[in-house]
């Protein structure tokens, strides 16, 4: 009996241990880095992005999509937080309107990220991408006000928001490869 709960405990902490490393892995390659850069629209900018910084370098895959996360979620909440005081301050009442829904826009894709994280911490990387994709869709919301508005967006809020997208594909890239180990 003694025996069995032995190998049954070396067989659950064999089993814990694969799982820990298939997650954790081997720190994320170069090679690596420059494929998943090559399936965004700016490979250049993307592989300058993830080559940047001593975290995103010295991490796995996962590690890697916690870091990518993190920083479109500090470059959207700056950016949320922007486009509120710019609703307060602007006397164009079209502008405010956009700069308002814009930031409605906004609060919903730091959601949508904030619950891909939560999927990412837990392991459901497999839902990441549909909540990635929300997101994505919430900026694409806010380019099209910007678009039609008949006002001039002195704060360039469309190269902003252009730049955030540029974040969340990255964001996507790398969810759908965590898909896929």
């Amino acid at each position: 009996m003694t025996i069995v709960c032995r190998t049954s405990s070396v067989l659950i902490v064999v089993i814990f241990m694969s799982v820990t490393l298939s997650s954790t892995g081997h720190k994320i390659t170069d090679t690596q880095i420059k494929h998943l850069c090559s399936k965004t629209h700016n490979f250049n900018g993307c592989y300058k992005l993830l080559k940047s910084d001593y975290h995103s370098v010295h991490v796995d895959l996962q590690g890697l999509a916690g870091f990518s996360l993190d920083l479109a979620l500090k470059v959207g909440n700056k950016i949320s937080s922007y486009l509120n005081s710019l609703a307060e301050e602007t006397h164009d009442s079209q502008l405010r309107n956009v700069y308002g829904l814009c930031s409605d826009n906004y609060n919903d894709a730091i959601h949508d990220l904030e619950v891909a994280k939560e999927n990412l911490n837990t392991g459901s990387y497999s839902k990441m991408p549909v909540q990635i994709k929300d997101a994505f869709e919430e900026t694409e919301n806010c380019k099209d006000l910007l678009d039609i508005s008949t006002s001039t967006d002195p704060a360039d809020i469309k190269k902003k928001n252009r730049h955030f997208q540029f974040l969340i594909s990255i964001v996507m890239v790398i969810s759908i490869n965590l898909n896929k180990n």
